[in-house]
């Protein structure tokens, strides 16, 4: 087939869309499907990956980011994107579109496009309320009006709707009206087998980053962003960190809160903030941890929930979007409220005690591992995804 995955992030750019998208594109060009990229960036580019993947990347503009900092990742083309897309189906066919997010003129342009010429579009819903990130939950009275207008043009030119988590298509199908949608739920995913295969080098990791090896290791991974909690989170580990002895904090990510974030941490010897992990090294600074801590405001299905349990990570999170789903059945968890910074002093500070008398006691077994995480590889999610594509290629 020949593919369009339509996304306003692609690499280098970071966060779940990006990631998910490039994961999406290596993996079914490596089945010999034809795939193009369709993206956006402050300059025109185009390079591609191998034979059967070219990525473009569309001249944007950012608006401006009053009143909220979320709107800054609402691009706005300014080329001709119905143009482009011309050109790149009549040097061979396109079969299907593919679009990635809810919030974006690229994505709405190409679905425009795709039914004015009788072709099939799919969406994965990435998110749902996005606006306000110190809001719980997201909600405003202005995005709420965006869903009754242009969300619900946008799902009208859809033929599926693909949720990461059950949450998200039910989003969806509040604003789709009468129309009857295809729906399916496929996750974010990870590369299972790596983890696998590496569960058993947490010393080696932690002598590779200078990390203590004998001490507890608790990790934010991340955007340093309102929405994800973090800025809340680096003021109660300030504060853990010099009541709790032979525990070490990572903060590993970037975003606007970072300088913010370096200066409420700054002369703790047993805390860190790390850059973003290479591609390929992500897993090294999971596997090296022992809990995992994202105290978000709202979210839809974060990658980094899935890639802790991979790790196999005690995990504090926010019970809020689709983080529940993917949770459900595994054993090392728990939920706090996103609004008590207390509860999350509390509950941390006793799991780093519980870590602290036996952490053979947060292991889980090949088999149970193997079961809670097949549903999160990605050869399981690609070939679910072709599957799909199969039946919604354009047939001339």
């Amino acid at each position: 087939m020949r593919i369009l995955l339509s996304t306003p992030f692609y690499p280098p750019e970071f966060g779940g869309i990006s990631f998910h998208v490039e994961k999406l594109a290596l993996h079914l060009s490596k089945r010999k499907h034809e795939v193009i990229v369709l993206s956006q960036s402050n300059r025109d580019t185009y390079w591609a990956e191998n034979n059967n993947l070219e990525i473009y990347k569309v001249l944007s503009k950012s608006p401006p980011p009053f009143p909220f900092e979320t709107i800054k990742s609402f691009k706005l083309p300014t080329r001709n994107v119905l143009k482009i897309l011309d050109r790149l189906d009549e040097s061979q066919e396109i079969d299907v579109i593919h679009t990635h997010g809810h919030h974006y003129p690229i994505n709405w342009i190409s679905a425009y496009w795709a039914k004015k010429r009788n072709k099939n579009v799919l969406l994965t819903l990435h998110g749902m309320y996005a606006l306000n990130p110190n809001k719980a939950g997201g909600k405003t009275i202005v995005e709420e009006f965006f869903n009754q207008t242009v969300f619900k043009w946008f799902l009208d030119k859809m033929d599926c709707i693909i949720g990461l988590a059950p949450p998200l298509v039910q989003y969806a199908l509040k604003y789709a009206g009468k129309k009857k949608i295809k729906t399916c739920v496929i996750p974010n995913g990870v590369e299972l087998e790596l983890y696998k295969k590496n569960l058993d080098k947490k010393r080696i990791f932690r002598k590779i980053y200078n990390l203590p090896e004998e001490d507890v290791i608790v990790l934010y991974r991340g955007r340093f962003a309102n929405v994800k909690g973090v800025l809340t989170l680096s003021k109660i580990i300030k504060k853990i960190s010099k009541e709790v002895k032979n525990t070490f904090f990572l903060f590993v990510g970037g975003g606007l809160l970072k300088n913010k974030i370096k200066k409420i941490l700054c002369g703790l010897r047993n805390c860190r903030v790390l850059d973003w992990a290479p591609k390929d090294r992500i897993h090294h600074l999971y596997i090296a941890s022992d809990i995992y801590v994202l105290p978000s405001k709202w979210e839809a299905v974060p990658i980094t929930i899935i890639e802790a349990m991979a790790s196999q990570l005690f995990i504090i999170t926010s019970k809020v979007g689709g983080i529940p789903y993917v949770l459900s059945g595994y054993p090392f968890k728990i939920f706090i409220d996103p609004n008590n910074p207390f509860e999350l002093y509390l509950r941390l500070k006793k799991i780093i005690h519980l870590y602290q008398i036996s952490q053979e006691s947060f292991r889980i077994d090949t088999k149970t591992y193997t079961s809670l995480l097949s549903k999160f590889d990605w050869k399981t999610i690609v070939e679910r995804l072709i599957n799909l594509y199969n039946c919604f290629a354009y047939k001339s």
